[in-house]
């Protein structure tokens, strides 16, 4: 479930604030009905370019893990059939 306030006010703060409910569907809805946008412990998140995460993440690894290949780089033959299905009929 994910629920979107989005305010537009003149002189507000802007940026974006983020929380986690756990719990039953039921236990969530009660905690949003309950809680009040003061009470509740809000993060800020750090997104970047181009995952825009919002959970915490431990990055750790990503910059190698970013040096493998990419599924999407050898699908790019999809755009032409006859590459991936020559030598099967």
């Amino acid at each position: 479930m994910a629920i979107a306030l989005l305010v537009k006010k003149k002189d507000a703060e802007q940026g974006v604030w983020h929380t986690d409910i756990w719990g039953s569907r039921l236990s969530k809805y009660q905690e949003c009905a309950e809680a009040e946008i003061s009470t509740i412990e809000w993060s800020r998140p750090k997104p970047f370019s181009s995952y825009f995460m919002l959970s915490a993440v431990d990055w750790t690894g990503w910059e190698e893990y970013g040096q493998w290949w990419q599924i999407a780089d050898s699908l790019s033959a999809a755009s032409d059939k006859r590459q991936i299905f020559s030598g099967m009929c």
